[in-house]
């Protein structure tokens, strides 16, 4: 009997996984803040939605006052002090449900993109390549997203249990579906139109300012350590993340807007109630936690993407011999 031993490289797909796990606990309390921050001026979500099932009673399920925050610090400090520091990572286990499938799909599929977008000769590639692998992401996990904006925008009254909340939501969003059968899953996908025209552009921006950016930062000396294209990749990331959803801010003010009311309520009408509201400043509320989010999940992901996509795993086989 005899061992042979292999190296495997790490597929795209686990090592955008295991990226998107990392990103997503270590981001998830600027998360939290920035949903939180964006629908402080509107009514809990959670009402609303215990008021549709007939399950819960809307008496027994007081409305939950949004807490205003002067900043990202001082957000941070009143959720884990009102609500308790685990609520700093509330909805997690939602945003991994969403983060890991679409890293999965989102990253390779821009690779493999790129690679034959480039080799058509296409100019702009890292744009189109990043655009069209958003769009076809964005629609794939819609509904998780849904669940998780709506589950992390209010605090949860005391006593309720988190499973129960997330059933309810669940409920909610269906019966709040136009049509019968499964046309009335429809609105899982509600905002899909907002989350196109905020995530696309974003995609769009990122890589075109990434690649160049990236290209500049990475040591081009062949005995360069490990270390330094770990940390021009993270730079690199956190540069063009934080930019780049700075400016689609409003974008997003308005998708959270929209799957946060109680009624359908279309993108023309999200921004006109938002400006009614606090003018141009509000469309930029939850700017600050956004862009650190960004930066510092888009860091996470693109340097332990690229690391764990160049990395090995032994593998060792046994295999008889006749003698």
């Amino acid at each position: 009997m005899a061992q042979a031993t292999a190296v495997a490289d790490i597929s795209p797909i686990a090592a955008a996984s295991i990226s998107a796990v990392l990103s997503t606990v270590i981001a998830s309390p600027l998360d939290v803040l920035k949903t939180r921050m964006q629908t402080s001026q509107r009514p809990s979500v959670w009402p609303a939605a215990a008021a549709m099932h007939s399950s819960v009673s809307s008496q027994a399920m007081p409305a939950v006052v949004p807490q205003q925050y002067r900043n990202a610090l001082d957000g941070l400090i009143k959720i884990a002090r009102t609500e308790g520091p685990g609520q700093l990572w509330r909805g997690t286990d939602l945003s991994l449900a969403v983060c890991v499938p679409a890293m999965a799909v989102y990253f390779p599929l821009y690779d493999y993109s790129l690679q034959h977008l480039q080799l058509s000769g296409v100019s702009a590639a890292p744009l189109v390549a990043g655009a069209a692998a958003r769009a076809v992401t964005a629609f794939a996990i819609s509904p998780m997203e849904l669940i998780r904006v709506r589950v992390q925008g209010s605090a949860a009254p005391a006593g309720v249990p988190y499973t129960q909340q997330l059933i309810s939501t669940v409920r909610s969003i269906h019966a709040q579906g136009e049509g019968r059968g499964i046309a009335k899953f429809r609105s899982f996908w509600r905002g899909m139109g907002v989350t196109l025209a905020k995530d696309v552009p974003f995609a769009a921006a990122y890589w075109s300012v990434l690649e160049p950016l990236r290209a500049t930062m990475l040591p081009t000396d062949p005995s360069a350590s490990q270390a330094q294209t770990i940390a021009a990749n993270a730079a690199a990331g956190y540069g063009a993340a934080a930019v780049t959803a700075a400016i689609t801010t409003p974008l997003d003010v308005a998708k959270t807007r929209m799957q946060t009311a109680p009624q359908k309520l279309g993108m023309g009408a999200a921004f006109k109630s938002i400006m009614s509201e606090g003018g141009v400043r509000a469309l930029y509320t939850g700017a600050g936690p956004r862009s650190a989010r960004a930066g510092c999940a888009y860091a996470i992901l693109m340097s332990s993407y690229e690391a764990f996509k160049g990395m090995g795993i032994t593998v060792s086989t046994a295999s008889a011999e006749e003698q």
